[in-house]
């Protein structure tokens, strides 16, 4: 057996004795000298316990005073890992040196930002030229003192409860500037990230529960929802019975399930990203000689000799680019991340270097923003700006990128930016006060982080996948387990839609395991593990809901697909047959009724659909393909052969055809061609090893190819003349 870590100790065993053994030892090894008074104070408490019992004395309050101690341990491991991050990781020791000398007390912190907004409001209320020196002045400090605070946070030690009562008001207090409330927030969520602390948790969930500003509420939720614990709940039943009461709210349940679907959408950036560079980009820079302006997409001077003789090629590129503009359009309202390509290669800039300004609200006060919105190509910044539907990150990046350049663009460049026409129209119909909005863009701020930082495997990556787990699956939690079953249903449907079977396997099999699964999560439990290939599962699962008597039709269907897979053909034939009474015309059931009579070995009764459907359509490939297989089974070979060859010939050939196709002509003795198909067939599979894939499927297919007079021992040598050639 593994020896025991710390944390497992402590949220598992419940050991403390066990605990506090091995975090003195981490803490020689660290040369921590900072908690020892601490360790010793509750080593020596616990010894106290251990005391009282030897000598006859059990406590009838023992189980509340040994869980104390849990909780003191919990929170002293919480530090001491918190020092050994700090101790390593470059980001935080800087973050460290500046919290060792920042005043974050509760009263220093409450005061400097209230006064900020004091002293913002009457700044600009005095007269004169004044006003917007002074409040640049202050703004310039506060910048300081957030940055300050935020690393001061992401640092600081396990809070205790006035700190969790402190910030629970501030953060929901009128008199606080709310995007310093905001970038707070962020601090919260970074440092849970990385060592996970109760009451900061619970101060997130206040936030989301209490405050009354949207876009303070949406990024309290997306912190909590990312730092939810697992083990933990353990010790702490405050944060099972928080969720509980959570849940208790039809619009919490449903933001919860939304935000779940955003992070998917999230972290497909990637792909969507390599989509829109492999799909859209090139149509985009072909038609180059197409420009934008504030009236839209024209054609520019460019070639016009070549535009009049050949008109029809410019309406067809013009044509594509508008269809690629539209697919990237539709992407995004979908809620994809078309922007972060582009924006990936604006994040060098200063202002970049600093930390919190990472995850800072847009401001055009902001002071390094201020400091390049001057004269009349600010106020064409601050125009284009404006209209944008960028995260507030991109947002940064787009205001210095065109600070850098704008003073080098031709009058007419400038007038188009200026107008943001281009820009606006992306933006037509989005609520940009939405809580969906607000999620999305702080999601993608959050995940430029993540992505695009140059330290930023120093901290905890919510996006990434490690030991099968990941922060952002937070719907995957135990503490929703029975709470959000709309939701979730929401949300599987799009997995599996999405084809992420292991994901909705693993969101709905501890359901069903825990007896307290729906019959629709039931249903998508049978049907995944049906796409995972544990068939026998899936059975269970569909005749478990047909004795419910749940939705008849669409378990009749699952029962008759995995009745299939498990080989059982007549049994399948049977339910297909069923299917076809309530839908006649149904082409899938017909097809597959017919593959199961012929596979159990009607092959007379199976093929009598499929030659009327030949009859009135005779270049169906899927009719075509199961007859073919029909007169295999039958011992047809000559028959087989001839529709095969029709079928490998067509634009609709699958894989398994080369390999059908070499067995008709294995069958014939025409062993050259049918090396020629098997080998075609392998290098589809796209396998490492060719002969294994191909001995797997004659050992699939053994009974027709034994009744059609292959020997065992051909099989081999035609095995070993695909390998060698």
């Amino acid at each position: 057996m593994a020896n025991p870590t710390i944390k497992d100790s402590i949220l598992i065993h419940h050991n403390v004795g066990e605990a506090l053994r091995l975090l003195k030892k981490r803490m020689t090894d660290l040369s921590l000298t900072e908690y020892m008074s601490e360790v010793e104070e509750i080593d020596n408490d616990y010894r106290i316990m251990c005391g009282c019992l030897a000598h006859n004395m059990r406590d009838p309050q023992g189980e509340i005073v040994y869980n104390h101690l849990l909780r003191r341990t919990f929170r002293l491991y919480s530090n001491v890992r918190l020092a050994s991050i700090v101790k390593k990781r470059l980001p935080f020791i800087r973050c460290a040196n500046v919290a060792k000398r920042f005043d974050a007390s509760d009263e220093s912190v409450g005061k400097s930002l209230e006064n900020y907004v004091q002293e913002t409001a009457m700044a600009s209320l005095t007269l004169g030229d004044m006003p917007n020196t002074s409040v640049a002045r202050i703004n310039a400090i506060h910048q300081r003192y957030m940055d300050e605070l935020f690393s001061a946070l992401l640092v600081s030690n396990q809070w205790n409860e006035d700190n969790k009562r402190f910030y629970s008001e501030l953060l929901v207090s009128p008199t606080v500037d709310q995007d310093d409330v905001s970038l707070i927030l962020s601090a919260l969520t970074m440092a849970l990230l990385n060592v996970f602390d109760v009451n900061k948790w619970l101060v997130l969930v206040h936030v989301y529960t209490n405050s009354t500003v949207e876009s303070v509420k949406q990024r309290a939720l997306v912190g909590a929802m990312l730092t939810l614990p697992h083990g933990e709940t353990s010790l702490y039943p405050e944060i099972t019975e928080t969720v509980k009461s959570l849940c208790q709210s039809t619009d919490a349940r449903r933001e919860i399930g939304e935000l779940q679907l955003q992070l998917f959408l999230c972290m497909q950036t990637e792909e969507d990203n390599a989509e829109i560079q492999r799909d859209i980009m090139p149509t985009l820079i072909k038609n180059n000689k197409f420009k934008m302006t504030r009236d839209g997409i024209v054609e520019s001077d460019e070639d016009s000799l070549n535009d009049i003789l050949d008109s029809d090629s410019v309406d067809k590129n013009m044509a594509e680019m508008e269809e690629k503009m539209k697919k990237m359009m539709a992407m995004k309202n979908s809620g994809s991340d078309i922007y972060f390509g582009g924006f990936s290669h604006m994040k060098r800039f200063s202002f970049f270097y600093q930390l919190s300004n990472w995850f800072a609200p847009f401001s055009f006060d902001n002071p390094d923003v201020a400091s390049v919105l001057k004269g009349d190509n600010g106020d064409i910044i601050r125009k284009a700006i404006a209209q944008g539907p960028f995260c507030d990150s991109d947002k940064y990046s787009f205001v210095f990128a065109l600070a850098s350049v704008i003073d080098k663009l031709p009058a007419s460049v400038k007038e188009v930016v200026a107008s943001g026409k281009g820009i606006a129209d992306s933006a037509v119909d989005v609520n940009t006060e939405s809580a969906a909005y607000i999620r999305r863009m702080y999601l993608q701020d959050l995940y430029r982080f993540f992505k695009l930082h140059s330290e930023r495997k120093d901290f905890a990556n919510p996006f990434e996948r490690k030991n099968d787990e990941i922060a952002a699956f937070f719907i995957g939690n135990e503490l929703f387990d029975g709470l959000l079953h709309e939701e979730l249903l929401v949300v599987v449907r799009h997995l599996f839609k999405s084809k992420k079977y292991e994901d909705v396997e693993r969101l709905v099999s501890r359901l069903v395991a825990k007896g307290i699964a729906t019959d629709d999560e039931k249903l998508l439990c049978a049907l995944t593990y049906l796409r995972l290939g544990r068939i026998e599962d899936a059975y269970g699962l569909f005749k478990e809901l047909q004795a419910n008597g749940y939705d008849a039709l669409r378990v009749q269907k699952g029962l008759a697909d995995t009745l299939f897979a498990l080989r059982r053909y007549a049994d399948a034939a049977e339910c297909y047959k069923k299917l076809l009474v309530a839908d006649p015309s149904n082409r899938r059931y017909i097809l597959c009724h017919s593959l199961a009579l012929v596979n159990s070995g009607n092959v007379k009764d199976g093929l009598a659909d499929l030659f009327r459907l030949d009859y009135e359509n005779g270049n169906d490939v899927d009719v075509k393909r199961i007859i073919a297989w029909g007169y295999l089974v039958d011992c047809k070979p000559d028959d087989a052969e001839r529709v095969y060859d029709w079928i490998v010939k067509s634009d609709k050939v699958a894989d398994t055809d080369w390999l059908n196709c070499g067995y008709a002509k294995f069958v014939l003795s025409k062993t050259a061609e049918a090396t020629q198909c098997f080998k075609r067939f392998a290098d589809l599979s796209n396998a490492a090893d060719a002969c294994e894939v191909l001995e797997k499927e004659f050992a699939n297919d053994w009974d027709t190819l034994a009744k059609n007079g292959v020997k065992d021992f051909e099989v081999k040598l035609i095995l070993d003349v695909v390998a060698e050639r």
